[in-house]
């Protein structure tokens, strides 16, 4: 056999051979893998959990404990910068009710948690909020598991079930 002729059938050899490989795989489903969960969490409603939590109450008893304490230590001056915490407290709570400002300072109070209740909830990462996710991606509400770490009371509970049944600030105007 002629070298031209040898090289011809190795060429053809290897186009059918690589027509076949592709012809085999062509059209089918690749391999599934599992999708990626990632659990997201109403901040308002943790927002709520932690505004009428003891470690809230505590923070604002002492606040106030101070504030009465430089009325009557005539401080005019430390006065000054407690009201102004205050209303920068009050500000900050009702945006974050309002689910529209960050919860850094409750996820604070939780961040230790957070590992064990992403591991619990079966979610490699949490997020208050997914703007675009592709279809390989499912979003798990960890709401709840979130609320448990901040040790809420039966009133608190029941409050959030009622705000939950009425609707959420992302839904109202």
């Amino acid at each position: 056999m002629t070298k031209r002729k040898l090289l011809a059938l190795t060429l053809a050899i290897v186009l059918l051979a690589g027509w076949a490989l592709c012809s085999a795989t062509y059209g089918e489903k690749p391999a599934s893998h599992p999708k990626l969960r990632i659990g997201t969490y109403k901040s308002y409603i943790l927002a709520l959990v932690y505004y009428r939590s003891d470690v809230f109450q505590k923070q604002m008893a002492e606040l106030s404990a101070q504030t009465e304490q430089a009325k009557a230590d005539d401080k005019p001056e430390l006065l000054k910068r407690l009201k102004i915490k205050s209303s920068i407290l009050q500000q900050q709570a009702r945006g974050q009710l309002s689910g529209r400002a960050p919860i850094d300072n409750v996820l604070a109070h939780i961040k230790d948690a957070l590992p064990r209740v992403a591991q619990d909830s079966g979610v490699e990462a949490i997020s208050s909020k997914v703007n675009y996710h592709s279809p390989d991606v499912e979003l798990v509400d960890i709401t709840d598991a979130l609320v448990q770490q901040l040790n809420p009371s039966d009133r608190t509970l029941e409050a959030i079930k009622k705000i939950m049944k009425q609707h959420s600030p992302a839904k109202t105007k």
